[in-house]
């Protein structure tokens, strides 16, 4: 069985959610089949939701009080990566921006943490390692990186 969470109790944090506006047309389809929709991903430390925006304000539209949940767990700084990752996997894609966004962001070191690897962005994100790489080059420039990709690597990961 499924287990549920009061939709009062989640934490919508825009800003690990890869989306800038909710779309109206999936929230009325998403009204229409509340019962048939998967869970929401949410984290389970804070209830902050990964994925399921949308399936989240369908139900409170509806009047629905609590809404399926599957726990993850990560740590604060890949939020937005798993968001992203999770909604790059069904019918509301992501933006190609916000994307690049990401990827540059976790390459800096987001909100204090140390800066990843490309190998690490890519799996975070569920994208290819070529795709991280391409994106940092063509944003940041070939010299964002030592010359000497293998000790850095070492030295970040």
């Amino acid at each position: 069985m499924t287990e549920r969470v009061k939709i009062a109790d989640l934490k919508l944090d825009s800003s690990i959610w890869p989306r800038h506006t909710l779309d109206e047309e999936a929230i009325e389809r998403y009204r229409d089949c509340l019962d048939e929709l998967p869970p929401i991903r949410v984290d389970r430390e804070t209830l902050s939701v990964l994925d399921g925006w949308h399936r989240v304000e369908a139900h409170k539209r509806e009047g629905v009080e609590t809404i399926p949940v599957k726990y993850d767990s990560y740590p604060p700084h890949l939020f937005i990566a798993k968001a992203y990752a999770l909604n790059a996997r069904h019918g509301l894609p992501v933006g190609n921006e916000k994307r690049d966004e990401i990827i540059v962001e976790l390459s800096q070191g987001k909100d204090g943490a140390d800066p990843m690897s490309e190998e690490g962005i890519a799996q975070s994100m569920g994208i290819s390692q070529g795709r991280v790489s391409q994106v940092i080059t063509n944003l940041l420039g070939a010299n964002i990186f030592v010359k000497d990709k293998a000790k850095v690597k070492e030295a970040i990961t």
